[in-house]
């Protein structure tokens, strides 16, 4: 008896998930909405990567190499969003190329 209760309990939950699945997936504005804000920033990071290309071909020596990586990652930090933080380093247990080791 309990056994066919928690069944039941199971399958309305995913019944529930597969329909609210379908619903967003259902939704052409927010489609294209994500796609247009997708092919910006694609376009945003293309802009940076061409300024850092140039940049690294002027370099004379290691001290502008320095700086026009420096100046890069800077760049690409600002076009990430806010929103989200270091969040994504830590759920992978990545933290970080300068982080502080344990």
């Amino acid at each position: 008896m309990m056994r066919k209760i928690i069944l039941s309990i199971l399958m309305v939950f995913l019944i529930q998930n597969i329909a609210g699945a379908k619903e967003r997936q259902s939704n052409p504005e927010n489609f294209e909405a994500l796609k247009l804000k997708v092919l910006e920033n694609i376009g945003k990071k293309r802009v940076a990567m061409n300024a850092f290309e140039t940049c690294v071909k002027s370099a004379l020596d290691k001290k502008d190499f320095k700086t026009c990586r420096k100046t890069h990652r800077q760049t690409m930090k600002s076009l990430h969003p806010k929103e989200r933080g270091d969040r994504g380093n830590q759920e992978r247990g990545n933290r970080g190329r300068n982080s502080e080791r344990r």
